[in-house]
């Protein structure tokens, strides 16, 4: 991994260590609600099947707790890792200004981030905003498995009655909405959001103002006259014409101005902007680089969709396309560990899961880019 904490490497790598943290926790929800409907029999009332409400909704609330626990040191460690390599990156510019640097003002700023982080996570993973996604939409998590539940106990019946596995048939239909929406953050204004984003979001968005801060607080101390945005292959096209270039500070607030998805602050934006001294610090890329990305975002490809039809998009549109088919391929093999948690033959959904592979890897190959398997696994507790 690159030791620049503003590369795209080093982003990336950050953000799949916290988002696979947080889909540990989602897979050990949705597998209580899996254990009890598990347990339901079709000779079940509804009565009968919630009477273990209390004792599954505690195991719900520790599971958020201890997956608090584990997303926020994973937070605190990319701070840390993030810290340590900005002090790496700056050592040429002090050694240029010929300034010491002053270290505790700097601390104090990714102390502050860490707690933000720590807090964010805390607040995206508690069960007064927590909502699973049933067959009525989502709903809080004491409605949800209530919903859930009582709804599987219905089907059972009816399952029965139509000569299907009763307890296949109930659990297949809660699992169509609990894993195809999974666990997901409500907020205020009803809106509601897929759990691993909303943290990876806010986390994330910590860690790019903190390591901005940061940076800044160091440029003030060094003297700073500058600014280099870092570049990223398969970079949105407002984006483009900006990125890997060193701008005055005024020039750079200019550009901004002018953007209505700003540089660093625009949202879903990887770019970092640092400071620099103009005139000593060496570009960290060349124009032919640069080149190289622009090429690379806007090159047009035809790959092959989901139901066989052809798709010309660019590059960066097909990363798009990859993100789709990376979700797909992580909720069908959610639901394929889950199906085998109750003891239902997942050979289905497996099988699915292997289609999806399979088209995810020829889209890559169509439009020449990468595969990252990380982002379809799924992490099931034992």
């Amino acid at each position: 991994m690159s030791r620049d904490p503003a590369s795209t490497d080093f982003q990336l790598d950050a953000e799949d260590a916290l988002s696979a943290a947080v889909r540990a926790v989602e897979t050990e929800v949705v597998g209580v609600v899996v254990d009890r409907l598990a347990a339901i029999s079709p000779v079940d009332s509804i009565a009968d099947a919630l009477s273990n409400a209390p004792a599954d909704l505690k195991r719900i609330e520790r599971a958020l707790e201890r997956g608090a626990d584990s997303v926020s040191a994973a937070a605190e460690a990319m701070m840390d890792d993030m810290a340590a390599a900005n002090e790496e990156w700056a050592d040429p510019m002090f050694a240029a200004a010929g300034v010491a640097y002053a270290a505790e003002p700097v601390a104090e700023i990714v102390a502050a981030g860490k707690r933000d982080a720590v807090r964010a996570v805390r607040a995206r993973l508690s069960t007064s905003v927590i909502g699973l996604a049933t067959h009525d939409g989502v709903l809080p998590m004491r409605e949800a498995y209530t919903a859930i539940v009582s709804r599987a106990a219905a089907d059972m019946v009816v399952g029965s009655a139509s000569g299907q596995d009763a307890v296949s048939y109930a659990v297949r239909n809660a699992l169509s909405h609990l894993c195809g929406s999974g666990v997901r953050v409500m907020y205020e204004s009803g809106a509601t959001r897929d759990v691993t984003a909303a943290v990876r979001t806010s986390v994330m968005g910590t860690y790019r103002r903190t390591m901005h801060d940061a940076r800044w607080e160091m440029g003030a101390q060094f003297g700073a006259d500058g600014v280099e945005v870092s570049a990223h292959g398969l970079c949105a096209p407002d984006h483009l014409p900006h990125q890997g270039r060193q701008f005055s500070l005024r020039r750079y607030e200019e550009i901004n101005a002018s953007l209505e998805r700003p540089l660093v602050d625009g949202a879903n934006c990887r770019h970092i902007a640092f400071p620099i001294l103009l005139g000593e610090s060496k570009p960290a890329y060349d124009e032919e680089y640069l080149d190289s990305l622009v090429e690379a975002s806007q090159r047009e490809v035809t790959i092959t969709g989901l139901s066989g039809e052809p798709l010309t998009m660019t590059r960066y549109e097909a990363t798009q396309y990859q993100r789709k088919l990376e979700t797909m391929i992580r909720k069908e093999r959610m639901t394929a560990a889950m199906l085998e948690r109750a003891g239902i033959d997942p050979a289905e959904s497996r099988e699915r899961v292997r289609a999806l592979q399979a088209r995810y890897r020829a889209v890559s190959k169509e439009a020449d880019l990468i595969t990252r398997g990380e982002l379809t696994r799924v992490r099931i507790p034992r």
